[in-house]
């Protein structure tokens, strides 16, 4: 997975000389895939058994060299995953290109929906 960001950084934004990129005047886009770092993650309940069925997504991504995000949150239903009977989910096309490490929420009916887990780029949850 790879995208482009056509806007200003946070840091940039109370910049009012800062200009935002600019979309290549002849349309044209060029992305590049650079593999992928699966991430392993394991849901227990509070006695510390595990969760079948749980959706697990990703909510943004900063890939290094963009200076927005990629916020997921409106996409969730295109990057989830559940736990198997183990409650185990292992995400095997994580971009990585993170510099940042990656906010997963997990949710199931009748739980509070949760912030799993910031996971810091290239680390295996278990």
């Amino acid at each position: 997975m790879d995208y482009r960001s056509y806007e200003l950084s946070r840091d940039q934004r109370s910049d009012l000389n800062a200009k935002p990129p600019k979309f290549p005047a002849d349309g044209k886009l060029t992305i590049s895939l650079t593999g992928a770092t699966p991430i392993h993650i394991r849901i227990v309940n509070e006695a510390s058994e595990p969760m079948s069925g749980v959706r697990v997504y990703p909510w943004l991504f900063q890939n290094r060299t963009e200076a927005g995000e990629l916020n997921t949150s409106a996409l969730k239903g295109c990057f989830v995953d559940k736990t198997n009977s183990d409650g185990e989910v292992t995400l095997k096309w994580i971009p990585n290109r993170q510099s940042q490490g990656i906010t997963f929420w997990a949710s199931k009916d009748g739980f509070e929906h949760n912030e799993a887990a910031t996971i810091p780029p290239k680390t295996t949850v278990t």
